[in-house]
């Protein structure tokens, strides 16, 4: 017969067993997110923003702050390819935040480094077509001035939805 060592070492009876080996997963794995749930936690914590901190508020901040990152990038790379460009630069950032009502609003204080102004010409600025007469044979006088800057045109209506979209 076997030893009470040998069969002890080979699994079997009389101790707990092996232990089982867990991979060890970060929380933005857990939950799915690319931003960093513990260095926002640590940053919290830190920060003193309020004597305690859940453990569902940096899980939160992450996926808030993914899901902006994800639109705010979705935005210029559309802005940045319509220019045909290949590389998002500042300036197709901030064209992208300028031209959507709730990123706009959102980032309204934010400065962006060589980012220059959104293009934007008040319509009373621009001229006015003439109206048509029968005196002016040579003239047909019914097409209205477009707005050259018109970059909302430039996003499609459906655009993808969730934070879950953003692939690197």
């Amino acid at each position: 017969m076997e030893s009470a060592r040998e069969y002890a070492a080979a699994g079997g009876g009389g101790g707990r067993g092996k232990a089982k080996v867990t991979i060890r997963r970060s929380q933005s794995q857990r939950a799915g997110l690319l931003f960093p749930v513990g260095r926002l936690a640590r940053h919290l914590r830190h920060g003193n923003y309020a004597p305690r901190i859940g453990w569902g508020a940096p899980l939160f901040l992450a996926g808030a702050l993914q899901y902006l990152a994800s639109e705010v990038l979705y935005l210029a790379g559309n802005v940045a390819q319509a220019n045909g460009k290949h590389k998002i630069s500042n300036r197709h950032i901030h064209l992208a935040i300028g031209c959507d009502a709730e990123l706009s609003k959102l980032l309204s204080h934010v400065i962006i480094p060589s980012a220059g102004v959104v293009p934007f010409l008040h319509p009373s600025l621009l001229p006015q077509p003439k109206p048509n007469s029968n005196n002016c044979p040579h003239h047909t006088c019914t097409s209205t001035v477009t707005n050259p800057f018109d970059i909302p045109s430039l996003f499609p209506e459906e655009r993808r939805q969730g934070p879950d979209s953003l692939t690197l």
